[in-house]
């Protein structure tokens, strides 16, 4: 049987668990609760938008959740949860990052993702970086927003 990641020219013993990037934990702090990530991403992002993106994506969400909530409300529960779901993905001797932050581009590289990932209604105010990625269950990337370049390298899927 082929391994998955001959697609991508890269070992997956190369690839590093998608649990180990902050920016994947933060899009799956709720694990299977879309509608909870989504809030919470979107409220992250918001922090790197405008007032004028800020009004454009509530004049143009189409009732798909990407409606943002204010940071400053769940930035604390957001925290706590964000660095208790790193140790508990993780184990105690992982070194937990920061919170990444929405003023840069997300970043999710040479990672595999062996859990359905839904990115539907997420805002991405900075763009994203995507190389070399696995995902062995779903991935879906429909309604979105991207308010700056994104870069996608090698996905296999």
């Amino acid at each position: 049987m082929r391994d998955e990641s001959e697609v991508l020219d890269v070992p997956r013993s190369k690839l590093n668990p998608a649990n180990e990037n902050p920016w994947y934990v933060l899009m799956t702090l709720f694990g299977d609760d879309e509608t909870a990530n989504r809030r919470v991403w979107n409220a992250w992002a918001s922090q790197a938008l405008t007032q004028t993106d800020l009004q454009d994506l509530d004049e143009n969400s189409l009732d798909n959740g990407t409606q943002l909530a204010l940071w400053e409300d769940l930035k604390d529960e957001v925290t706590a949860k964000f660095k208790y779901e790193c140790e508990k993905r993780n184990g105690t001797n992982f070194e937990i990052p920061k919170l990444p932050s929405p003023q840069h581009p997300v970043r999710i590289s040479k990672i595999c993702v062996s859990k359905a990932l839904y990115l539907d209604g997420f805002v991405f105010p900075r763009g994203v970086s995507c190389r070399i990625l696995l995902f062995l269950m779903t991935f879906l990337f429909a309604t979105h927003c991207f308010l700056s370049p994104c870069h996608f390298g090698k996905l296999g899927l």
